[in-house]
């Protein structure tokens, strides 16, 4: 699979070290660890949205809980069980600061997050869309300047970029396609 992303096999690669006779082991835990902080970053965006009230907060985390494709990634060693905290925690952080245009820092954090997804998945490439509609709103609303739009939108590249770019390109220089 050298044409896959390759954070969780670099952190798999770590966690296999720690006990290099059963090297499954470390992997399994560290996809049940994913897993549960996926569902509590899943709670903390779902009280985003509804407050305190659990009564739907339970519900949603149940259903998320249960549901078959997250029950099975528990128990797997793969690129799959990375991308959901790290997702989760994108969008939980992009929720929190997305009542005010984000200032250097929150938008060097969302990078960082980005250009992690994008060595997790080729999905990661939604975040990058979608980090860079979060600062291009607030300048269509005109709440921000050009100048500043611009000094985030180029942090928002360059950071993931700087981070993930180089597996994209070694993609594009063997198999002639970055993806």
């Amino acid at each position: 699979q050298r044409w896959h992303p390759p954070a969780y096999h670099m952190i798999g690669a770590l966690a296999g070290a720690l006990h290099p006779g059963a090297p499954a082991v470390p992997l399994k835990i560290l996809s049940l660890l994913c897993n549960v902080l996926t569902l509590w970053l899943a709670f903390l965006i779902l009280r985003h949205f509804f407050g305190k009230d659990h009564e739907l907060i339970l519900p949603a985390l149940a259903l998320l809980l249960f549901l078959p494709g997250h029950i099975v990634l528990a128990d797997l060693a793969s690129n799959d069980v990375l991308v959901g905290p790290v997702s989760a925690l994108f969008l939980l952080l992009s929720l929190k600061w997305g009542d005010s245009p984000p200032g250097p820092g929150r938008v060097a954090s969302l990078s960082l997050l980005c250009g992690l997804l994008l060595l997790t998945k080729y999905s990661g490439l939604i975040s990058l869309v979608y980090l860079n509609a979060l600062l291009l709103y607030p300048y269509l609303r005109r709440k921000t300047s050009f100048a500043r739009y611009a000094g985030s939108a180029l942090l928002a590249l360059t950071i993931p970029a700087a981070l993930a770019g180089w597996f994209y390109w070694e993609n594009y220089a063997i198999w002639g396609n970055p993806l």
